[in-house]
């Protein structure tokens, strides 16, 4: 009897000591929640990455022809210097994806109406920069009816796509001075 009541003895002197000093379950279960952070997960914007020429605009989330021309039309406010009450239509466009997908970048065709440009005036139109090369354009000229044009511009070159953004459409008189909008590339 005395073999089987000096290890029993020392078990329950070994279970008592953990008992005193483990604490009680609630305790420890809360000092494992206290330690314990779940990842959570958020969406964040896509920052477009600007390239030579231009910068990012963090307002409006775009990158735009840098230094800026006089005449610049900021399409969140609408003001310019030149170019007030110059606006394009569409003011955005979707670029189709490329095959494969690059993010941010794509090609398009579309065709645009400026407005706001002075009477009886010949204008040539161009648009784009390093960023969104674009091809069309030409030579258009306002009425005594109308203060717009329509042209179409694009970029079909998947070796040079158009790059998500706000890029510039210009039309510059045959005197030459500017007018001008942003119009801005989404993905």
């Amino acid at each position: 009897m005395r073999k089987i009541a000096s290890p029993a003895l020392g078990l329950a002197v070994i279970l008592a000591a953990l008992a005193f000093t483990a604490g009680p379950a609630s305790a420890r279960s809360h000092r494992h929640r206290r330690h314990h952070h779940h990842r959570t997960t958020t969406t964040t914007p896509v920052t477009p990455t600007c390239g030579p020429g231009t910068v990012l605009v963090t307002a409006l989330n775009q990158c735009v022809q840098y230094p800026f021309p006089s005449w610049f039309i900021n399409p969140a406010t609408g003001t310019g210097v030149a170019g007030t009450g110059i606006t394009i239509s569409p003011s955005t466009v979707t670029l189709t994806p490329l095959a494969p997908p690059v993010a941010g970048k794509g090609t398009f065709t579309t065709s645009f109406t400026m407005s706001g440009l002075p009477p009886l005036t010949t204008f040539s139109v161009t648009g784009g920069d390093a960023n969104c090369p674009m091809t069309g354009g030409g030579a258009f000229a306002t009425s005594s009816s109308s203060n717009s044009i329509t042209f179409t511009l694009s970029n079909t070159t998947p070796a040079t796509p158009c790059q998500q953004g706000g890029h510039l459409v210009t039309a510059t008189s045959a005197a030459g001075t500017p007018f001008g909008a942003v119009v801005t590339f989404t993905t």
